[in-house]
């Protein structure tokens, strides 16, 4: 949300999403305000459990709004305790939580891509010439391991517990944080090009050539096809794609499917990215929308 309001320059929501990451920030990083069984292995999340992929879009909207010298410090402690206490196997954890500790490559690769983009802005200030190289360092080895992880045509698993292949908005989440890396300087482990066509090869919410058609009317009023092309829509008109295809994809989710904030927020930063913040089909209630994801 905080991404979406300072590319939108709506300084309204703005400060709004910017007082609600500060107040909600441990000193883990961020999870979700809610308990959750994300694993749906019967093992709930309290409202308190930091993840991987919450802290790495928090940190990245705080570094789009930019932070001071104090901020920058904290957050760069963050991002050494993950590297340090929350990594292993070349992996960032799934959670803070040692028993949910899974390979996820969506926030582990999101994670160390937004590292590398703090690394790039505040290394010089904020971090110790020794903390500064071990995250170069954890960022080069977890996408070392996302590259070696990959399905053919540059697709990943939810997980390494979960086979199945990830929905479009993870996807994108593993698309986001290599080329936020690449910006930085590293190689991710694959072209901007292959990216870009293993994105295109992607349906709203799964890749086109295994959804199910017998249950294409239910998932096609999924808000997960919002988040999808929503996220979609911002990591093309960043790096690259169909753009055109995408927003009209997102356009067509949002009338469509119902209202839910964690998922709306993905097409709000992709409207916000296009310059579309008076679309008749952006979601309202921005205030409660940055207060809910």
């Amino acid at each position: 949300m905080l991404s979406a309001a300072v590319a939108a320059s709506d300084d309204a929501t703005r400060r709004t999403a910017r007082a609600w990451l500060d107040s909600a920030r441990s000193a883990y990083g961020w999870g979700t305000p809610t308990t959750s069984d994300p694993l749906a292995d019967g093992s709930p999340k309290p409202a308190s459990t930091t993840f991987a992929r919450a802290t790495a879009f928090a940190v990245n909207g705080l570094l789009d709004d930019g932070m001071d010298l104090e901020t920058a410090r904290e957050i760069g402690a963050i991002l050494v305790w993950w590297a340090r206490d929350a990594w292993s196997g070349g992996f960032y954890w799934f959670s803070a939580m040692p028993k949910v500790a899974g390979d996820v490559p969506s926030g582990s690769a999101m994670l160390a891509g937004v590292t590398a983009r703090f690394l790039t802005l505040h290394a010089g200030d904020a971090l110790s010439p020794a903390d500064a190289t071990f995250l170069r360092e954890r960022v080069g080895a977890t996408f070392d391991h996302v590259a070696e992880s990959q399905l053919p045509g540059l697709r990943w698993s939810y997980s390494s517990r979960e086979p199945s292949v990830n929905h479009t908005h993870l996807h994108v989440s593993i698309l986001w944080g290599g080329e936020l890396a690449r910006d930085a300087g590293f190689d991710p482990g694959w072209s901007r090009s292959d990216a870009i066509s293993s994105l295109a090869a992607y349906g709203p919410i799964y890749p086109a050539d295994i959804v199910d058609e017998s249950a294409r009317p239910i998932r096609d009023h999924s808000p997960l096809g919002t988040a999808g092309t929503g996220f979609a829509t911002a990591w093309t008109s960043h790096w690259g794609g169909d753009l055109r295809s995408w927003s009209s994809a997102m356009c067509r989710s949002l009338r469509i499917a119902p209202r839910i904030a964690r998922f709306d927020v993905h097409a709000l930063l992709g409207q916000a990215l296009l310059g579309w913040c008076d679309c008749p089909d952006r979601p309202r209630e921005l205030p409660r929308l940055a207060t809910s994801c």
